[in-house]
């Protein structure tokens, strides 16, 4: 019994199926360290799936791809030359891997309010499933190339690269004393902190009190208290909601 396995192991390490093993564990480490890569950018921003997560769904999406490929060879060696019809479609595990990604993106998605956040995040976990799959299907170049791509997009949509990124729409409602010297300090105030006003509406009610409507935009982050706060440091304004 020791001898068997000796001479098993022995033909194994020197024959060709411990070179094709060895290839598809290569696949598995290439997707390991393209969905970490990917991750670990996601982990810098604070994002909830990081280097752990997509890891894994880049890990995954190989190994099932890789038993797509090759996880019935046996079967069908087995029945090869004989007048059982097989039909062996290698896609059918493969497709499934974007069906339960799905699932899992969707889990990222959050919406509060007027606010979605999770988009970016579960987008990437696609991708990373996308990565993994191409790895196991041995397309090295153009996973880890598609990897680096999807890295450069991420930090240039980041904050510090305005161009990139969207502007962010709000509206403010005030209610003022004296609408003129009101309005000279919130444009002032506005211009200060780089926040562009896309229209202005003002109402009077009643005993010189006026309510101004402005609709304004941002490329920075929007911290609501701070400038509600900076409102509230002039006299006329009565009340402010962000």
């Amino acid at each position: 019994m020791f001898d068997y396995l000796l001479n098993y192991l022995r033909d194994y390490f020197t024959g060709e199926l411990f070179l094709f093993h060895t290839e598809l564990l290569l696949r598995i480490f290439i997707a390991f360290f393209c969905g970490a890569f990917i991750g670990r950018e996601r982990k810098a921003r604070g994002k909830g799936a990081g280097t752990k997560t997509h890891s894994i769904v880049a890990i995954a999406s190989c190994l099932l791809m890789i038993i797509s490929q090759y996880g019935f060879m046996d079967f069908l060696n087995h029945y090869s030359g004989t007048e059982v019809n097989i039909n062996h479609d290698p896609s059918r595990i493969a497709a499934q891997i974007v069906t339960g990604i799905g699932f899992l993106g969707a889990g990222m998605i959050f919406v509060h309010k007027k606010t979605i956040t999770g988009l970016t995040t579960a987008a990437g976990i696609w991708a990373t499933a996308g990565i993994g799959m191409s790895v196991g299907a041995g397309m090295y170049f153009i996973s880890i190339a598609t990897t680096i791509l999807i890295i450069i997009v991420q930090i240039l949509s980041h904050k510090h690269f305005r161009f990139f990124t969207p502007a962010t729409d709000f509206e403010i409602v005030l209610s003022v004393k004296d609408k003129d010297k009101a309005l000279t300090y919130i444009t002032e105030l506005l211009d200060e902190n780089e926040i562009q006003t896309t229209s202005i509406e003002t109402e009077y009610q009643s005993d010189n009190l006026f309510n101004i409507h402005i609709s304004a935009s941002t490329l920075h982050d929007l911290d609501k208290v701070e400038l509600t706060n900076k409102l509230y440091c002039n006299d006329t304004v009565i009340s402010a909601k962000i």
